[in-house]
């Protein structure tokens, strides 16, 4: 098999492309974009209606080959190889409803050395070896992308990740907490918490309570709205958001850091019978809050992992999966 390797992460709202020298980690060349699966899924609908598709789950696989293709000819030009026969393996919303192709959550526990993964080979319009992974789920939340990240953490970060029993914090639009225990996960949970602040600050009428553009962080603001949501009924607490501008008690700017507290303040529940150490990959935009969040709490055996390395998780994931496949642990 190929010393290359092109790594896809593809998420939601965000496509990523990483040419991988496998013998010595180095990166080739990297290529990324907007076309996250739900924008290119849209395009598809749109080229499709009122079509009649004879074989429609090829035709599908081969409109989201054909966008990879693209990329990978970009990826031509900047690292000047000939990359037709290179491996790529795919992490992300791809294996979703409104992906590639649809494939069947892995279940828990889920071992990080990936061989609880679900990989699919996928033959189609792309002359490259296409490889497909899958999400987890539980009996009541489900993840796609995220087991890859962890599973590339875990090689990353090998000298933090040996406790036995550790929660992994990916904050986002759709935060994820994650039980790792022995290597394994075991539990997580999914909460709306980037979702949410967005609906509430623009599209609610909290937003005439908050400045929802604001790039200003006040932590006083914050600490009090996450002390309120895990006080009261965070029904309650958001309410607290429309008489703090009332009363004047915070600016618009600082409103939408107490507002902020809320959200978090609520996700950061699911903490409070804990116990092991907890590793946040929080991004520069919540790198305060989260880390905030966390002294409130009185968390005591935690850290923050480092944007680069979360920048890197997926691709070292996928390269896990690449290191399996050429042991022949997967057809």
């Amino acid at each position: 098999m190929s010393r290359y390797l092109i790594g896809c992460d593809w998420g939601t709202t965000g496509f990523r492309l990483r040419l991988t020298d496998t013998d010595n980690g180095a990166v080739v060349a990297a290529y990324q974009d907007q076309n996250g699966v739900a924008a290119v899924n849209r395009d598809y609908l749109k080229l499709i209606e009122n079509q009649s598709i004879a074989d429609p789950i090829t035709h599908r696989r081969n409109y989201f080959l054909n966008r990879i293709q693209s990329a990978i000819s970009e990826l031509e030009q900047r690292s000047t190889l000939k990359l037709s026969q290179v491996p790529v393996i795919i992490s992300g919303m791809a294996s979703s409803t409104i992906g590639m192709e649809l494939l069947d959550y892995a279940s828990i526990p889920f071992s990080l050395d990936g061989s609880d993964a679900i990989i699919k080979a996928v033959s189609g319009d792309l002359d490259n070896p296409v490889y497909l992974i899958s999400g987890v789920a539980t009996s009541s939340d489900v993840m796609r992308g995220e087991e890859t990240q962890l599973m590339g953490l875990y090689q990353l970060l090998k000298d933090q990740t040996s406790a036995p029993d550790q929660l992994f914090i990916l904050p986002g639009t759709h935060s994820k907490h994650i039980q790792v225990c022995d290597g394994k996960i075991i539990d997580f949970k999914t909460y709306l918490t980037g979702e949410l602040f967005e609906i509430l600050s623009k599209f609610s009428v909290l937003q005439y309570s908050v400045e929802a553009d604001s790039t200003l962080f006040n932590a006083d603001a914050f600490e009090s709205g996450f002390r309120d949501a895990q006080a009261v009924s965070i029904l309650n607490a958001l309410f607290h958001v429309r008489t703090n501008q009332l009363f004047q008690k915070f600016s618009l700017e600082d409103n939408r850091s107490y507002l902020s507290g809320v959200i978090i303040g609520n996700e950061f529940l699911g903490l409070r019978n804990f116990s092991g150490k907890v590793l946040i990959a929080a991004t520069p935009a919540v790198h305060n809050q989260y880390n905030l969040a966390m002294e409130i709490s009185g968390q005591k055996d935690w850290i923050v992992i480092d944007t680069d390395v979360m920048e890197s998780s997926a691709f070292a994931g996928q390269s896990v999966v690449f290191n399996l496949l050429r042991q022949g642990n997967f057809s």
